[in-house]
């Protein structure tokens, strides 16, 4: 028997599992919430089988793998702030960004700039309300962001510096350190995925990240849910 997807399916999804999160989290019991993660994960996996259009697959990163789906609940946040920034001091970064031939270093110069010049802070303070995505240009006048403002940001140097868009993605997930929620940059160079996270000094190889769960990862329109192989 063919099981057919509500078209709703994905936002329900997405917001059911967000929120129990949330509960989780709240009741100390963090790790509980990401097994639900997981279980969630191979129920959409069953559910969307067979129900979809052929969608781009993603590249192995955080030693997991992506499952496409149609929707996410940042969807909206993410394509007002992925926007490209303006004026002097934006150029020059680029400019400099793009005469650096090596990719490797490119996203090291990038990632370098942020960290440097942008101030770990939480929405909340910056502007009053608990999520926001601000767009880099947002960001650079304020000088001071939350963990997806630094992605952001660096997601939108990088494609101005040449780093093709189809390499850079930003995922979202749970930090198993602090047992919050969090978001860094995963750009593809070459055959290897490299993460850009704020609280590290440089980039370095999603595969060498054992602190981080992510939960989801988005490219301009698509999405992603992760799954993870059964022990």
């Amino acid at each position: 028997m063919k099981i057919l997807k509500d078209p709703n399916f994905d936002d329900i999804f997405f917001s059911s599992i967000f929120e129990l999160l949330k509960w989780f989290r709240q009741f100390g019991i963090f790790p509980l919430a990401l097994s639900l993660i997981a279980i969630a994960l191979i129920v959409v996996l069953r559910l969307t089988a067979g129900t979809g259009t052929k969608s781009a697959s993603l590249p192995k990163m955080y030693n997991s793998v992506g499952i496409a789906v149609a929707h996410s609940p940042f969807d909206a946040k993410y394509l007002r702030a992925a926007v490209p920034a303006s004026g002097a001091q934006w150029s020059s970064i680029v400019r400099q960004a793009r005469r650096i031939e090596d990719p490797k270093q490119r996203i090291a110069f990038i990632h370098t700039f942020v960290i440097s010049y942008i101030q770990y802070a939480e929405d909340i303070d910056v502007y009053g309300t608990r999520d926001y995505w601000a767009t880099p240009a947002e960001t650079l006048a304020r000088r001071r962001g939350d963990c997806e403002d630094f992605a952001i940001l660096e997601l939108m140097l990088l494609k101005g510096s040449g780093i093709p868009a189809a390499d850079i993605y930003l995922t979202v997930g749970a930090d198993l350190v602090a047992r919050r929620d969090h978001a860094l940059l995963s750009v593809l160079i070459g055959n290897s995925m490299w993460a850009l996270d704020q609280r590290a000094s440089s980039p370095f190889l999603t595969t060498s990240m054992t602190d981080f769960r992510p939960i989801l990862t988005l490219r301009g329109t698509q999405v992603w849910l992760h799954g993870f192989a059964i022990k």
